[in-house]
């Protein structure tokens, strides 16, 4: 879903307050694969207070006084709410993604405050759900990390 950089580059990366995620069920997808290799291994290709949400929230629809459409998306929606999912659930409509963070080969990363959650329960309601992913982070680097 989101390349940080593009294997085998060097840089600065600073990615900080975003939350990424998927919206319905999206079994082979990775959310973000990190690339970018700091040059001076001292924290110049970083992610700072971000997270990568895998389910947990809903989209809604408002109708305005003017007659026109907003779209809230309320807890950052992403179509698998306790409605479709509920706990105890397996189902191919479940599997949120395959992958939240990949760290390749030959990058570094100074992940701070950074937080992959596989939801466990809507954040829009009081329900457990059943959500699958494959992973939650993969590092293939040799560091420092």
């Amino acid at each position: 879903v989101v390349q940080v950089s593009t294997p085998g580059l060097q840089g600065v990366m600073e990615i900080t307050d975003i939350v990424f995620m998927m919206q319905g069920p999206t079994a082979g997808a990775i959310i973000m694969e990190w690339n970018i290799h700091d040059p001076f291994d001292q924290g110049a290709a970083g992610m700072w207070d971000s997270h990568i949400r895998l389910g947990g929230g809903k989209f809604e629809v408002f109708s305005l006084a003017d007659n026109t459409l907003l779209l809230l998306i309320v807890a950052n929606g992403t179509h698998l709410p306790d409605g479709e999912c509920p706990s105890g659930t397996y189902s191919s409509t479940c599997f949120a993604a395959f992958l939240g963070l990949h760290i390749t080969y030959g990058a570094t990363a100074y992940p701070k405050g950074t937080q992959v959650w596989l939801a466990d329960h809507d954040l829009n309601g009081f329900d457990q759900l059943t959500l699958f992913s494959g992973r939650g982070i993969l590092s293939h680097s040799q560091g420092p990390i």
